[in-house]
């Protein structure tokens, strides 16, 4: 029985980690955007690597062109292909559960902007080059500590293998 309770509470605490982590992300990048496209000016140098602009961001990663209706399907299919491929690792560990709510977080900020206007609202620009926004910075952290922690866990699996 103890083992049960342990596992139930584990599993409870990274179902608890992903939706608290996902709709922070959701919250905190709608949030932004929203200020951002509403109250502030055209473009302002924060930085000298640094500026904000208003973005309108019609297709896919570098603004690569594709209909909203594939993005939208693109997406989705990725998002459960990770969880599937990542279901063991987010019930037993914590970290997972964040990165895998970083991810989700950051797909459905972005996912609301296609559906409701089409595209997303990009407004943190770098090296005047590559705009993004906070969801998008929720994908990549989300995808460097997905990468990191599978990488962990293979090299802790030959080393135990070794040991043996």
């Amino acid at each position: 029985h103890a083992r049960a309770l342990s596992n139930m509470l584990r599993h409870t605490r990274s179902i608890f980690i992903v939706s608290l982590t996902t709709s922070s992300v959701v919250i905190l990048d709608l949030t932004t955007k929203t200020h951002w496209f509403d109250h502030e000016p055209y473009w302002t140098r924060l930085a000298p690597l640094l500026q904000t602009i208003s973005h309108y961001n019609y297709g896919l990663i570098f603004d690569l062109p594709a209909p909203t209706w594939l993005i939208v399907t693109l997406s989705t299919a990725v998002l459960i292909g990770l969880l599937i491929n990542f279901r063991r690792e987010l019930l037993e560990d914590t970290r997972t559960a964040l990165a895998l709510g970083l991810l989700v977080g950051g797909a459905l900020g972005n996912g609301y902007d296609r559906i409701m206007f089409g595209f997303v609202r990009d407004w943190i620009l770098v090296l005047e080059r590559s705009a993004f926004n906070l969801a998008d910075v929720a994908i990549a952290i989300g995808l460097v500590l997905l990468a990191w922690h599978r990488r962990q866990s293979e090299l802790l699996t030959r080393l135990s293998d070794r040991l043996r």
